[in-house]
């Protein structure tokens, strides 16, 4: 004879079907929590972000905020061009670790009078050494405005080495900012928010123009959706920045190619 053990009216079938729905129904609760709390992180870091780039934006100024959008413009059409234009991808991303696999870099045409004669640029003072001479086996140089005249050591004694040292640091300029951009202020009103921009300040800082296998590298570290915007900005105004230095110095191969970044260190600080 079969006894069916019950507990209030229901068989253990129904038990077992009830344990088994409530373990669901607890399995579903979490994972609704774990989603709810995930898209909330989500939802205040890009809320987060929205509140640096309304920041950023409003210090940059209105007539500097407008250029720097229409590059990034036209930076975005040259993306798309170049790559098709597929909207499921992240074509900046693509962009970055092209150059790193290829070390070469491909980069938009602007005109100079129309960008670069406002604030949204570095001022800068670029001079020669107006006099070069030998004491023993040491080189000196000295810059028209500096107090201190800038030493110079050849690789070798012979007279061969001095002559080639002297016929380059004539090439040279000292290069040293006047007016810090409206840009790079900005940059550094947000560093506190923004671990990016933070790193990028301090090595800009540290070694002035930055070369471009450790600014690929450094963005790819940061890029993410939320951090696109940041990202692709800070790497266009650093190759164009330099570009305008090239301009300055017309095109002097013993400063930076326009796509090199980074052959020569500037005076560079943000207080």
């Amino acid at each position: 004879m079969e006894v069916a053990i019950a507990f209030e009216g229901k068989t253990a079938h129904n038990i077992a079907i009830n344990v088994s729905n409530h373990k669901s129904t607890m399995r579903l609760s979490v994972l609704l929590i774990l989603f709810i709390l995930l898209t909330s992180c989500e939802s205040n870091k890009s809320s987060h972000q929205d509140k640096n780039i309304e920041l950023f934006e409003s210090l940059l100024g209105q007539e500097e905020c407008q250029c720097l959008n229409d590059i990034i413009v036209k930076f975005d059409m040259f993306l798309e061009q170049k790559y098709g234009g597929d909207s499921d991808s992240n074509l900046f991303r693509t962009y970055l670790i092209d150059i790193e696999s290829t070390g070469s870099i491909e980069f938009i045409e602007l005109d100079s009078s129309q960008y670069f004669n406002n604030n949204l640029f570095n001022t800068y003072h670029i001079e020669y050494p107006d006099s070069i001479w030998i004491d023993d086996s040491v080189v000196h140089a000295k810059y028209p405005s500096l107090p201190i005249e800038d030493t110079k050591i050849p690789r070798s004694p012979n007279e061969e080495s001095k002559n080639i040292l002297i016929n380059k640091l004539f090439k040279i300029p000292e290069i040293s900012i006047t007016n810090i951009s409206s840009y790079f202020l900005a940059l550094d009103s947000i560093k506190s928010n923004d671990t990016l921009i933070e790193n990028y300040l301090e090595t800009k800082n540290a070694v002035g123009m930055i070369h471009s296998s450790i600014m690929v590298s450094g963005i790819l570290m940061y890029l993410d959706n939320g951090s696109e915007y940041f990202c692709k900005r800070i790497f266009v105004m650093e190759i164009l920045e330099n570009y305008k230095l090239w301009l300055l110095t017309n095109g002097n191969s013993q400063l930076a190619s326009p796509l090199l970044l980074g052959k020569r260190k500037i005076k560079y600080n943000i207080d």
